[in-house]
């Protein structure tokens, strides 16, 4: 028994060493995000709570059997390593960040079994609340999120007795205006409240009901919260203390509001939980068998073979992560080249194109101004990786975007039928408009999901990564919004079929697209 115990142990450590060897580098890039992203600083908490689930859940994990299950072990850790791998030939730092719990979960299995995964998965799935991968749903939360803190703002001043009026995000006093910055929409508080409350629930609530009634209720109380915070801001300024909206002050109410919202949380959580007035009061039996008597832990012989083989798979994973580099693929036509009179649409030198959405590390950009013999301006933008890697990567900064409806419309081409990205922002006195899409090697795709397949596709098939985001944005004032739209999808009909012959596609030769060797990886 001190032998297999032993053996045991010696796997254990082994299997956790290689994991880190493996997802050093996923690992890095997600501790710089927790520390240089405010989105992700309650990620560093994440891990530590994780921790503490498994460590209440020990009398239990102690009282089932224990001993490897290879096949589903082999199976979820195969499916995790093959994302990693994907998701770095494809430079999807979301599907690398991910994987790292898939494989963990593997390995839970791999190494203690079915029983005890039945007692640890959610501590671990717990983990990818963690995972920096939630960029767009909090973008998409945060518009929402700004009214709705205001809303509330506005409902509590009027409440004691200061006249206020909520525009957009703006609170209107009779002296001074708040705007209710990103920063403050209460996003941050609300992922970190019911972050808390999930690990609440799991632990000391027994029923689904109340662990959702729990969600439910920390979602009030981080909304409510960062409302009565705001409020607090307004009161202040109403009377006369405005500098404190940036002081000292101003960061000790923020802090006092929040730990009164975490105690009402707690609170209601006293009241839900089996000791308090909504509980069963019914004393939960753990480690037992059907027949009510405690189970005996097992240990299930190890099969020296396969644990071999879990590890080489773990270190051939880090390797290969470690030392793959796709090449960089060349544009068919330098950029600079492409006509300065596109249909009715003129070059405008004297415009600065600057301003706007920029590829992050682009290799190769297009920043332009045409202006139309009526008048009308629109800027192009074209962002070309010749490859990507973790940092790297298309994207088309909607995630940052304050607020916009998104729709889809079609080219009709005379070789071809294309779908483009339309997306319609407020503006000063008027509309701002974008038509974007994607283009991975000739195909030009409306959905960045779709454009990271297809990345992670052309990366294990044809061993490169190339892609190009476009970009034509243009303004009009209300009165003449359909007519600077239509305008605009014209230009995008011109430039559609001019940018084939600099963009590289799957469907040219090989020679048509320039493959050079990376300077730096």
């Amino acid at each position: 028994m001190n032998e297999t115990l032993d053996r045991q142990k010696v796997m254990i450590a082994a299997v956790a060493a290689a994991f880190l060897l493996c997802y050093a580098g996923v690992l890095i890039h997600i501790v710089g995000a927790w520390s240089s992203n405010y989105l992700y600083s309650y990620g560093f908490a994440v891990p530590l709570i994780s921790g503490y689930m498994l460590k209440a859940r020990s009398r239990e994990l102690q009282a089932v059997a224990c001993g490897p299950d290879y096949v589903r072990g082999f199976a979820l850790t195969g499916a995790g390593i093959t994302m990693l791998l994907a998701g770095h030939l494809g430079a999807v730092e979301s599907v690398e960040s991910i994987s790292i719990v898939v494989t963990a979960l593997g390995a839970v299995l791999l190494l203690f079994g079915g029983a005890v995964f039945r007692v640890a998965w959610f501590p671990v799935l717990y983990l990818i609340l963690g995972i920096p991968v939630w960029d767009r749903v909090i973008g998409e939360l945060q518009v929402p999120s700004q009214q709705l803190s205001g809303a509330i703002a506005v409902r509590l001043l009027r409440l004691s007795g200061i006249p206020a009026i909520r525009d957009h995000i703006f609170i209107v006093l009779p002296n001074l205006t708040l705007e209710v910055l990103r920063e403050c929409s209460g996003v941050n508080q609300l992922i970190s409240v019911a972050t808390m409350a999930l690990a609440a629930s799991f632990l000391w609530l027994k029923s689904l009901p109340r662990r959702a009634a729990l969600l439910a209720i920390s979602v009030v109380v981080a909304y409510l919260s960062n409302g009565v915070r705001i409020a607090i801001v307004g009161i202040l300024g109403y009377n006369g203390w405005n500098n404190l909206r940036v002081g000292v002050l101003h960061l000790a109410e923020g802090l006092a509001v929040s730990l009164i919202g975490y105690a009402l949380l707690f609170a209601c959580l006293s009241l839900l939980s089996d000791s308090g007035p909504f509980g069963s009061r019914r004393n939960a039996t753990t480690g037992s068998t059907s027949d009510g008597q405690p189970s005996k832990p097992l240990t299930l012989p190890r099969l020296v073979s396969l644990d071999v083989g879990i590890l080489a798979l773990l270190l051939c994973a880090g390797l290969l992560r470690a030392t793959f580099h796709a090449p960089a693929v060349r544009l068919n036509g330098d950029l600079v080249t492409l006509p300065a009179q596109i249909a009715d649409w003129s070059l405008d030198s004297t415009a600065d194109p600057a301003s706007g959405f920029r590829l992050t590390g682009a290799d190769n950009e297009l920043l332009r101004v045409y202006r139309h013999p009526s008048g009308e301006t629109i800027r192009l933008y074209v962002g070309y990786h010749q490859y990507q890697k973790e940092g790297k990567e298309l994207t088309d900064g909607r995630s940052r975007s304050p607020r916009g409806v998104t729709s889809r419309i079609t080219l009709a081409l005379p070789s071809e039928t294309v779908e483009l990205n339309q997306l319609l922002l407020p503006s000063a006195g008027g509309q701002a408009g974008v038509l974007f899409w994607y283009d991975v090697n000739g195909r030009i795709l409306t959905n960045l999901y779709v454009a990271k397949g297809y990345t992670i596709w052309d990366a294990l098939t044809r061993g490169r990564t190339n892609a190009a985001v476009v970009m034509i944005e243009w303004r009009a004032d209300d009165a003449d919004l359909e007519r600077a739209r239509a305008m605009a999808v014209g230009f995008a009909d011109a430039v559609v079929p001019l940018l084939r012959g600099y963009l590289p596609s799957q469907r040219a030769s090989h020679g048509n697209a320039q493959l050079v060797t990376q300077s730096t990886p």
